[in-house]
């Protein structure tokens, strides 16, 4: 037994081999990556997974396995069909499998490089703001905040002109509200209006946080993907090592 599974290693990446030895990872999870002999795929999955708590020799067996991905999968939602075949990424149609996905994209490895430069751009981009460090992970593990204290952040003050154009957007709802209070059904330019100055409104809300440039220089940032493929941009965390110490 001992031999064989010698001779199963022996088709794991070097890479990977190395990351077991300085105990980076399971001998549970070095095996599953037996049932791929691509080095480069192992080395790919293990970038994606490595930060995750989907860690499991399943799921690394799964991801090594995949044969295509549907397009309301995540990773796929984040990049977008139009990106994926723009790299001659090959895509089945619906029609072809009994479920709801709108189609599948064949090649697994392409999907998931795009997945890492997108993930990589917008992580580059974050630590562009002077962040001391920032994690970006398709998942994060579980708890990957536990320890870590988060810094307090201020929302950017909205310019004299935007905040009058917030008031003249109140005033008119409010106007609308009151004309149309006694219909039963609002006529549907007044309807769309009204969903047209609260989207505007919201806008208005999502301005962007201040921090410190004291706190940026020990804090960190976690950079992820969302369940609806949106990216997941969590600023504002200090490590207990990187506290200040008092003279």
């Amino acid at each position: 037994n001992i031999v064989k599974q010698r001779l199963r290693l022996a088709s794991v990446s070097p890479v990977l081999l190395e990351i077991y030895a300085d105990d980076g990872m399971t001998l549970e999870q070095l095996m599953a990556f037996t049932v791929s002999s691509d080095h480069a795929r192992q080395e790919q999955v293990w970038d994606a997974i490595r930060q995750s708590h989907f860690r499991e020799p399943w799921r690394i067996r799964e991801m090594l396995t995949e044969t295509s991905v549907p397009t309301s999968d995540k990773r796929a939602l984040f990049v977008g069909v139009d990106a994926y075949v723009a790299a001659n990424g090959p895509l089945l149609p619906r029609y072809l499998f009994d479920d709801d996905a709108d189609g599948w994209m064949e090649d697994v490895p392409l999907l998931d490089r795009l997945v890492a430069e997108k993930l990589k751009a917008a992580a580059d981009e974050v630590a562009a703001e002077g962040w001391k460090w920032v994690a970006a992970s398709l998942e994060l593990p579980y708890g990957h905040d536990d320890g870590l204290r988060a810094v307090t952040s201020t929302i950017a003050e909205l310019p004299a002109k935007e905040r009058r154009q917030r008031e003249k957007l109140r005033e008119e709802q409010e106007r609308l509200e009151a004309e149309y209070s006694d219909h039963d059904e609002l006529p549907d330019e007044i309807d769309a209006r009204l969903g047209q100055i609260e989207q505007a409104l919201d806008a208005f809300e999502q301005r962007p946080k201040v921090y410190d440039p004291a706190d940026i220089a020990i804090a960190g940032v976690f950079v992820s993907i969302d369940t609806d493929g949106s990216l997941l941009v969590n600023r504002g965390y200090v490590r207990p090592e990187d506290e200040p110490r008092a003279e």
